[in-house]
């Protein structure tokens, strides 16, 4: 249940806790997954699980009081899940807002995809970074050398690792 949840305020009635994917996460991932177990694999389901409990009592917090007023407020530790939109989606914002302003105007922009081949998918599990780097650098060298050959333009990359 959300800290706002039943709460009042003397002029305005019952407050709410505002809805947010995280606030429905809590709700009803628990329940879904309870009642439809052959829905999600293994790993969503941890993946849920994590979210659902991400800044809740159930992974812990730090309590934090005020020095002049002497409030007392709890915070509670995230679940640091990639996928989670209260501990990734600041700073996923972030880096588009940093990035688009690369973008220059007047310009085309192009998405380009480098996909390894599956017979390297377990190499890659084991040998993350070596194999990332490695797809990276090779997929920079290949685009900057077509563009230059080909078309004679000097290009420039954003590069993302999408897994």
């Amino acid at each position: 249940m959300s800290p706002l949840a039943g709460r009042h305020d003397s002029a305005s009635g019952p407050r709410h806790a505002p809805l947010t994917v995280a606030n429905l996460l809590q709700q009803y991932a628990p329940g879904y997954v309870h009642e439809h177990p052959g829905q999600a694999v293994p790993q969503v389901q941890s993946t849920l699980a994590k979210l659902s409990l991400c800044r809740t009592a159930a992974l812990g917090g730090r309590k934090w009081r005020c020095e002049s007023c002497h409030h007392h407020a709890i915070v509670y530790n995230s679940c640091g899940d990639r996928h989670c939109p209260q501990c990734r989606g600041a700073k996923r914002a972030e880096w588009v807002e940093r990035t688009s302003g690369l973008l220059l105007p007047q310009v085309n922009y192009f998405q380009v995809v480098f996909t390894l081949p599956k017979q390297l998918s377990s190499l890659a599990l084991g040998n993350r970074r070596l194999m990332y780097n490695l797809l990276f650098k090779t997929a920079w060298q290949a685009l900057r050398e077509v563009l230059q050959e080909q078309f004679g333009f000097q290009p420039a990359a954003v590069m993302v690792l999408h897994t």
